[in-house]
């Protein structure tokens, strides 16, 4: 009797240790999201449209060295302006721009945040892709002096229009690296037009056995896509509940593709693919380049065809993601020792990450 006693009260601390840590987890994942509120009100659409007037007008098309060069050095110097130390990454005539925010529970497992900063030759690209490097300096600002339980590396990838270069050359690298293991990855690439007219959007449907939609048909171009591979679904489904619970205002379409992309080549057309390829989460969020933007490409790709409270929105929501992905959540961990007088039950806590 007196055993059966001793194995009921164990059991019950047992009970009562396992109810604490997942408390525990819940109260840690409402200090994030006490957290995220504050600092999705910070983003500023003003200082979006300041990053895009001077790569997309002051400096003009990035398809030149000397262009990129110029660019390479306003977005650096903005990194060091909000507090980052700044690692430039040679690739071929240019350069990726890496700024990284360490985490303090574990640094080495890292989230980035991506964005490409070339055009095409005669386009001053300010949708394509002046506004993905915007939205993303306006996260790195506004996450300056937040501490995060996992690391944050903010690249700037060259080289994208000539078919993912930059990003390739960064994946490449990391994955050798033992130290770094990437938890996660999102490619602002071009978050800036959008349009409530009528037809404005070339509508997508979904393909059997390669790509699903959360919404299928859309003709109107006011929403963001959210574009993830098989591998990225906890992470399709973090930008999307953070963008419902942050950004309610903004509308999003959420499409998961097979074999990495390749049955449907137009989901593979940004720095998010060679992340896909090497097994990492990794998510597109664009406003869909050609489908909807009638300015792909064009010389007139300029400032002011982008609605700059969509950019913010979109800002806001990859920026809920971010801190969602790098806040760790303490699970419990039974170690069990048998010993002649019963079974002690020790609890451990160790930590992982939310999107995996």
């Amino acid at each position: 009797m007196q055993k059966v006693i001793k194995r009921a009260f164990l059991l019950v601390q047992l009970t009562s240790l396992v109810i604490f840590s997942a408390i525990a987890g819940q109260c840690r994942l409402a200090q994030a999201a006490i957290m995220i509120a504050p600092l999705i009100d910070d983003v500023s659409a003003e200082n979006i449209e300041a990053h895009i007037d001077m790569l997309s007008n002051e400096i003009g098309a990035r398809d030149t060295e000397e262009r990129q060069a110029q660019a390479a050095n306003y977005i650096a110097n903005q990194f060091r302006e909000f507090g980052y130390t700044v690692t430039l990454e040679p690739v071929q005539n240019s350069t990726n721009i890496i700024a990284r925010l360490s985490g303090s529970v574990d640094s080495n497992q890292v989230f980035v945040v991506g964005s490409h900063f070339d055009s095409v030759p005669g386009s001053p690209g300010a949708d394509d892709n002046a506004s993905g490097v915007a939205g993303m300096l306006e996260i790195a600002r506004v996450l300056s002096n937040v501490q995060p339980d996992f690391s944050i590396e903010f690249v700037i990838f060259a080289l994208e229009e000539e078919i993912v270069v930059g990003s390739t050359e960064y994946v490449e690298n990391i994955s050798q690296d033992s130290q770094q293991d990437v938890i996660g990855m999102i490619a602002l690439e071009m978050i800036g037009y959008y349009s409530t007219e009528a037809n404005s959007q070339i509508p997508f449907a979904s393909i059997p056995s390669c790509l699903s939609l959360s919404e299928e048909g859309r003709s109107t171009g006011d929403f963001i896509a959210n574009v993830g591979n098989n591998n990225s679904t906890k992470l399709l489904q973090t930008f999307q509940e953070a963008a419902n619970t942050y950004v309610p205002d903004l509308r999003t379409l959420t499409a998961q593709v097979a074999d990495n992309g390749r049955c449907f080549p137009d989901t593979r057309r940004s720095d998010h693919s060679p992340f896909w390829d090497e097994g990492y989460q990794a998510l597109m969020i664009t406003d869909t380049a050609n489908f909807r933007n009638p300015n792909y490409h064009q010389p007139s790709d300029i400032l002011d065809t982008l609605n700059l409270t969509f950019a913010r929105q979109v800002t806001q929501a990859a920026l809920a993601t971010t801190i969602l992905s790098t806040q760790s959540v303490p699970e419990p961990s039974l170690l069990m020792l048998i010993s002649s007088t019963g079974v002690l039950f020790l609890l451990s806590r160790r930590y992982y990450n939310n999107p995996k």
